[in-house]
């Protein structure tokens, strides 16, 4: 069985060590709304990328092409009537948008450089912040109460 410290090798072992401590601690109602925040995340992650990839769609069109990551072509026809086309423009798309630098400031005085287009984070003060790049990938995830504050830098 793996350990733990093999779990996260990009993470410093303190800073796992009191990731670990921090869950053994939270009661199954806690996790299952960590999982629950989680989820929105990443549903809200989704919606910027499809945003952004479709400026002028509606809002229903925003909610049907996220459920499409998730449901197959023929329970989207079944349900919603609805499929998103293939858009032959965006296959395969080299299109760039500039990431910012951001400068994120620890509680502990330590600090750390995410390159990042966004800031997505919820709004329980014991939540989460993502760093989401153009594609609405995750590039960094940190847990509130360890973040004293964060800033976009003018260098790139």
């Amino acid at each position: 069985m793996p350990r733990p410290r093999d779990w996260y090798p990009d993470t410093d072992p303190k800073a796992l060590e009191v990731f670990i401590d921090l869950q053994r601690k939270m009661t199954p109602g806690e996790k299952t709304a960590c999982v629950f925040q989680m989820n929105e995340a990443v549903r809200r992650i989704r919606e910027t990328r499809e945003r952004k990839l479709y400026p002028r769609a509606s809002d229903r069109e925003i909610f049907l092409r996220v459920a499409a990551y998730h449901l197959d072509r023929d329970t989207m026809l079944r349900v919603y009537g609805w499929y998103p086309p293939v858009d032959s423009n965006l296959r395969g798309s080299t299109e760039m948008i500039a990431e910012k630098r951001f400068i994120v400031h620890y509680t502990s005085g330590e600090t750390e450089i995410v390159h990042a287009l966004q800031i997505i984070q919820d709004d329980d003060p014991e939540g989460y912040i993502f760093f989401v790049d153009a594609a609405g990938t995750m590039k960094a995830l940190f847990y509130k109460p360890i973040v004293d504050r964060w800033e976009e830098s003018a260098e790139a």
